[in-house]
C-alpha cells in the first residue's frame, strides 16, 4: 500500500519539519549558556559516590593523590588554554609545565647518582646499548660459550 502525496502536501511537511528543526535549534541555543540540568539526583540509590570537593592540595598526604592532583592541574591548565587561549591562560600552563620539568631534572639526576652508588642497578650494564660495548659482551659471550664446550668435550 503506497501513499500518493502530492506536490502541495509535500511542501507543507517539508515546511513543517524545517519549523520543528528551527525550534529545537532556538531552544538548544537558548539553554546552551545554562548550567547542565541533573538528569538524576545524587544519591545511594543511583550509587553515586558524592566526592568532598573541598580536598587542598596541603592536605594529601600520599604522592600518589599528589601526582593525580598535580596532573590533573596540569591537564585542566593546558585544556583552559588551548580552548580559551588567552595570555593569561598560556603563561599559567607554562609556568605549571615547568614545574613538572624541573621535578622531573631533580628526579633524573637523583637517579643518575643512585646508579653511580649502586652500577649493579644499571640495565645497561647486564644489557648493552653502546656498539663497543655490545662488541665486549659479545666477545666474553663467545668465550664463555667456548669453555663450555671445551669442558663438555673432555
Amino acid at each position: 500500500m503506497r501513499i500518493k502525496i502530492n506536490k502541495k502536501c509535500s511542501a507543507l511537511i517539508i515546511s513543517v519539519i524545517t519549523a520543528l528543526m528551527m525550534l529545537f535549534i532556538s531552544i538548544s541555543i537558548s539553554y546552551a549558556d545554562s548550567e547542565p540540568v541533573e538528569l538524576s539526583p545524587p544519591g545511594w540509590h543511583w550509587y553515586n559516590d558524592l566526592v568532598d570537593q573541598d580536598t587542598d592540595d596541603a592536605e594529601l598526604t600520599d604522592p600518589l593523590d599528589q601526582m593525580n592532583a598535580e596532573n590533573k592541574a596540569t591537564l585542566r591548565a593546558l585544556y583552559t588554554a588551548r580552548k580559551k587561549p588567552t595570555k593569561e591562560n598560556v603563561k599559567n600552563y607554562i609556568q605549571m609545565q615547568q614545574q613538572v620539568v624541573a621535578e622531573s631534572k631533580a628526579f633524573s639526576h637523583v637517579w643518575q647518582a643512585v646508579l653511580l652508588e649502586n652500577p649493579q642497578l644499571d640495565y645497561s650494564i647486564k644489557h648493552p646499548t653502546n656498539n663497543f660495548a655490545k662488541m665486549i659482551a659479545s666477545d666474553q659471550e663467545s668465550k664463555k660459550e667456548e669453555e663450555v664446550i671445551h669442558a663438555l668435550a673432555k
